[in-house]
C-alpha cells in the first residue's frame, strides 16, 4: 500500500502578495502626482496651489549655515509625519496641549529640505497649517493680545515723540494708524479707549509741532538748556541731543536768538565738565577709601596672625603655616598703588617676624 501523498503546506514565494508601506504607497503617488505636474507644465497648465514666497523662505538654505539635505525616502517619511501631526493637532488639541504644540512647531521648522520641490512644498504647506492653528488658538485664548502689544508700541511712540522731526514722526504715525485699521474691536472696551486716546494726543502734538515758528523752536531750546544746566547732573546723553538740536535749526533762528542759545549751550558745556571732574573726583576718593579699607584689614590679619603664633602649639603649625601663605598671596596680587609707603613698609617686618616664628615653631614640631 503506497504512503498516502503528503499535502504540501509551505506557498511559493511568488504567490505571496506584496503589500506596500505607508511610505511606500506615498512615494509612488508623489511620483505618479510629479509626472502630471511635469506633463502639465509641458502644456502650459498651472496645476495645485504653492506656498507663498514668505511661508517658504524660513526653509530655503542659509549660505553661512551649512546642512545635510533629507533624503527622497526621509523627505517622504517627513511628509507624512506632517499629514499625521495635522490630523492630530486639532484647534482643541492645541488648546489643551500648547506648549507641546509650541516646541514641535520649532522643532519642524529646523529640518532641512528645499521647500521648492514638490514634496518639500507639500510639507512647507502642513507646517505652516500647524503655525496657523497655533496662533489662531493664541489669539482665542488671549484675545487682547494685540491689542496690548499695540498700545504699548503708542506709548512707546508718545514718549519718544520729541527725538523725531516732523517727517519722521508722521510716517511713524501713519504706521500706527495703519495698523489700528487691523485691530480686533469690542474686545476690550477700555483698552481701546485708550489707544484712541494715545492717538488722538499723537496727532495733537504731531500737528503742533508743525505750526511752530522758528522763535518757538528756539525758545523751547533754550528752555531745555535751562533745565539742563539747572539739574546739576552729568547728563552727556541729553546735553547731546540738545546740541544736535540746535545744529539743526541753527540757520532758521534769528540771529540774536540764535547766539543766544550758543552761548547758553557753551555754558551747559562748561557746567557739564565741572560736574564730570567733581564725579571723577568723588570716584577716585571712594576707590582709595575702598583700597585703604582693604589694606587696612590685610595688617589687622597679620598682627592677629602674629598673636597666634606666640600661643600656638606645634601641633597648629600646618593650619597657621596656611594662613601665613594666604596672607603673602593676598599681598602679591594687591593694588597697592594708594597705600602709603610708610604702611606699607610697617607691614614688612612683621611678616619676617611671622616666618622666623613658624619656622621656631616647626623646629618643635
Amino acid at each position: 500500500m503506497s504512503s498516502p501523498r503528503r499535502q504540501n503546506l509551505y506557498i511559493p514565494v511568488d504567490s505571496i502578495p506584496f503589500v506596500e508601506s505607508t511610505t511606500d504607497v506615498l512615494e509612488r503617488l508623489i511620483e505618479e502626482e510629479q509626472k502630471i505636474r511635469q506633463r502639465a507644465e509641458e502644456l502650459g497648465i498651472h496645476v495645485g496651489p504653492e506656498p507663498p514666497e514668505e511661508v517658504k523662505a524660513p526653509f530655503r538654505r542659509k549660505k553661512e549655515i551649512p546642512r545635510t539635505e533629507l533624503t527622497d525616502r526621509e523627505l517622504s517619511s517627513l511628509f507624512a509625519e506632517t499629514r499625521d501631526i495635522l490630523d492630530i493637532y486639532s484647534m482643541d488639541y492645541i488648546a489643551e496641549h500648547f506648549d507641546e504644540a509650541q516646541k514641535l512647531y520649532e522643532s519642524l521648522k529646523v529640518r532641512s529640505f528645499s521647500p521648492d520641490t514638490l514634496l518639500g512644498s507639500r510639507i512647507v504647506q502642513n507646517i505652516h497649517e500647524l503655525k496657523t492653528r497655533i496662533d489662531a488658538v493664541e489669539e482665542r485664548e488671549s484675545p487682547t493680545k494685540h491689542l496690548e502689544e499695540f498700545l504699548s508700541d503708542t506709548k512707546r511712540l508718545m514718549d519718544s515723540l520729541s527725538t523725531y522731526d516732523q517727517i519722521q514722526a508722521k510716517k511713524k504715525y501713519a504706521d500706527l494708524l495703519r495698523r489700528e485699521q487691523l485691530l480686533p474691536r469690542n474686545v476690550d472696551q477700555q483698552m481701546e479707549s485708550e489707544i484712541q486716546e494715545y492717538l488722538t494726543e499723537i496727532g495733537k502734538r504731531i500737528q503742533r509741532e508743525g505750526k511752530k515758528t522758528s522763535e518757538d523752536v528756539g525758545e523751547e531750546l533754550l528752555e531745555e538748556i535751562s533745565s539742563l544746566i539747572g539739574s546739576g547732573r552729568f547728563d552727556p546723553d541729553k546735553y547731546n541731543k540738545v546740541a544736535k538740536k540746535f545744529k539743526e535749526v541753527a540757520e532758521d533762528l534769528p540771529e540774536d536768538l540764535r547766539l543766544k542759545i550758543r552761548d547758553r549751550i557753551r555754558e551747559c558745556y562748561a557746567k557739564m565738565k565741572d560736574v564730570e571732574k567733581k564725579i571723577k573726583s568723588e570716584e577716585r576718593q571712594r576707590e582709595v577709601r575702598t583700597k585703604q579699607f582693604y589694606w587696612d584689614a590685610f595688617v589687622s590679619e597679620v598682627e592677629q596672625m602674629k598673636v597666634d603664633i606666640e600661643r600656638a602649639t606645634p601641633g597648629e603649625f600646618f593650619r597657621i603655616y596656611d594662613t601665613y601663605n594666604q596672607l603673602l598671596d593676598s599681598l602679591e596680587n594687591a593694588d597697592l598703588s594708594d597705600v602709603p609707603t610708610a604702611q606699607i613698609e610697617r607691614v614688612k617686618p612683621l611678616l619676617d617676624q611671622c616666618y622666623f616664628m613658624l619656622e621656631e615653631l616647626r623646629s618643635r614640631a
